[in-house]
């Protein structure tokens, strides 16, 4: 692989960040009423809304390198090295294969057609799509590197702070409705 590579959905972005602007606007309206009480009762869940929004839809995303792939999920990011990956599959969105394991890419969904496609190396890949651009790379980097030992451990980390503040933000959420 000559150079590394990343994708997200350029679409889901968008979303995120009007999400985003319409959660600021919220507060800053909630703010401006001069109303504590509703700011504190209405503030945690449109944050909850927005934080969710973001971890959805801003922040997964694919990138290929001479490593491997990585593959940014909202709560979960996993780690291939290339030894590790066989394949990937289109479905409703991309999935990565490994061995026995499918990574699903949260970060590229597959475009409107009612087509199943499975690539392995040496397939040939067309669509024009992030998507089907990814799994071409994918599929084409798989098969510069055939006749290579497939082995290799995928490793998986949670997204710590993702979690946390989700949780917190649920927290603070349910709080704010029964006080």
């Amino acid at each position: 692989m000559h150079q590394a590579r990343s994708f997200r959905a350029g679409s889901a972005r968008t979303q995120a960040l009007v999400v985003a602007i319409g959660a600021a606007i919220v507060l800053v309206l909630l703010a401006l009423s001069g109303d504590a009480y509703l700011l504190l009762h209405a503030g945690p869940p449109v944050l909850l809304v927005a934080a969710g929004i973001w971890a959805a839809f801003w922040l997964p995303s694919l990138e290929a390198d001479e490593d491997g792939v990585v593959v940014r999920n909202p709560l979960r990011t996993h780690r291939m090295p290339w030894s590790a990956v066989t394949g990937v599959v289109v479905d409703w969105q991309l999935a990565v294969l490994a061995g026995s394991r499918k990574v699903t890419v949260w970060a590229l969904p597959r475009e409107a057609r009612p087509v199943r496609s499975y690539m392995r190396a040496g397939e040939d890949v067309t669509a024009t799509s992030a998507t089907a651009v990814a799994a071409r790379l994918i599929t084409e980097e798989l098969e510069s590197r055939r006749g290579e030992p497939t082995s290799g451990e995928v490793r998986t980390r949670w997204n710590v702070v993702v979690v946390l503040v989700l949780a917190a933000l649920a927290v603070a959420s349910v709080v704010s409705l029964f006080t």
